[in-house]
Parts: C-alpha cells; structure tokens; sequence
C-alpha cells in the first residue's frame, strides 16, 4: 500500500503536460541511480575498485553526461555539486543567479529530485543536472578527479543516535572522496542547524587541515531565496545556524 502510494507520488510529482518526459535510466538491480535530465543518457556504477586504480571506472558516456563537452556549454565553466538538493530552493536560485556554474543536484529522494527538474525545466534552466543516488558511490565511481570547483552540504541528516553517527557525511572516508573530486583551491560549504554535529564536522576538517588537505575558507554567504526550506524553518524557530568552508589545498 506505502509502496504504492509512494510510486503515484512520483508519477505525479514528474508530470507536467507542458513539458516533455524526462529520461531515467534505472542502475543496477536496487535501481537507485536514476538520471534526472533529458540531456544526459546513462551513468551507472560500474563494480569496485580502490580509490587510486588506474582502472577506476567512471561514467561510460563521458560524451554525452553532465562531465562531458555535449551537457556542458563551453559559457558554463565551473562545474558544482550540491549533495542533498532537497525541495531545490538553493540549486535553482543559485542556477539562476550563476549561468556560467553547472550545479549538479544530488537526492536520495526521488520525489524531490522529480519536482526540482520539473522546476528547472519550467524555468529553461540547463545549467542543473539531478541525479538520485547515494553521495558515496556517486562520488568515488562517477565524478572524475578534481572536476569540481564547489561542494555544497547544506543541513545534512545529523543522525543524532550514537549508533547511527557511522551514516554522517561528514566522516573522514567522505571528506576523502570530496577531497579527490575538488580542483585546486574548490570550496567545501557546509550549514547546519546541529550544535553537536557542527562541533563533529569541524573536528573532522580540523584533521584534514592539520593534514594540508584543505584550508579554512570564507563561508558562502546566501542571500534569501538561496536558504534551504530546513533553514528557514529553523530560523523561523529563533535557531542559530552554523556555517563554515575549507578549501582544498
């Protein structure tokens, strides 16, 4: 019954009689790594391999992905990734502002993901591409080597529960994978309404500093239409917002 539900949420969240379908390629047997874009053909996972084999796959249309000459305008020089797009409030406006910034929105929710690309079709944005998958895989098997001049986390799961702290992205194997895709001087963000996992993800940074990984930065500084909808419900609550950036050295 949930599993219906769910599967009409999507339906309906995708429709829009104005626009054409939009692609979705399914990837692997879990079907988790669907494309959102009508631009951009297939990006699939293929097997392991460790971090710095020459062998290392990556996505198999390089030509014709979001990595590739044919997405990307040659206006569009800077390639961006916000993980966790959630309702999209950031990545649209932040697409709209930035005509020459690619931003790549990743959400685990399909739902989301659906009614942001329908957003950005309605727009006529064609610097957002949307992919529904899990940050980890997407970054160690599908984002070639500092290709990325940002990485934005905006309000990311704190998952509270000592026993649950292992699912953070904000861990030092992640940061490791975000340290790989960035470009020289790319710029991690991060926001979040969370004290204790703010103390947490600035323990962490702190290591990769100490390591010359990365350098304090500047936070990005958001104007209205850029805060997330998590963010203005917590302010909206009198919540005090943390926010920090590093840098990759």
């Amino acid at each position: 019954m949930v599993r219906e539900r769910n599967t009409k949420r999507k339906l309906a969240a995708q429709h829009d009689a104005t626009l054409p379908p939009t692609l979705q390629i399914p990837c692997g047997a879990d079907d988790k790594c669907p494309l959102l874009r009508p631009d951009i053909e297939t990006l699939k996972l293929l097997g392991r391999t460790k971090p710095n084999d020459p062998a290392r796959p990556s996505c198999p249309c390089s030509q014709s992905c979001f990595f590739g000459k044919s997405a990307i305008s040659n206006q569009q020089s800077a390639i961006s990734l916000e993980i966790g797009a959630g309702l999209g409030r950031f990545i649209l406006a932040r697409a709209r502002k930035n005509p020459n910034e690619h931003i790549i929105g990743l959400e685990i929710e399909r739902v989301r993901s659906a009614r942001i690309d329908v957003a950005a079709r309605k727009e006529g944005l064609t610097n957002i591409s949307l992919v529904c998958a899990d940050a980890e895989p997407f970054l160690e098997f599908c984002v070639p080597p500092e290709s990325l001049a940002a990485v934005y986390i905006f309000f990311p799961d704190p998952w509270p529960r000592a026993r649950h702290e292992k699912n953070r992205i904000f861990r030092p194997e992640v940061i490791a994978l975000i340290h790989r895709v960035l470009s020289r001087g790319g710029v991690l963000h991060a926001a979040t309404d969370h004290e204790i996992y703010f103390a947490k993800m600035c323990e962490v940074m702190t290591d990769e500093i100490a390591s010359n990984r990365f350098a304090p930065a500047p936070p990005l500084v958001r104007t209205d239409d850029e805060l997330t909808d998590f963010e203005l419900k917590f302010l909206a609550k009198g919540m005090r917002v943390n926010a920090a950036a590093w840098a990759k050295i």
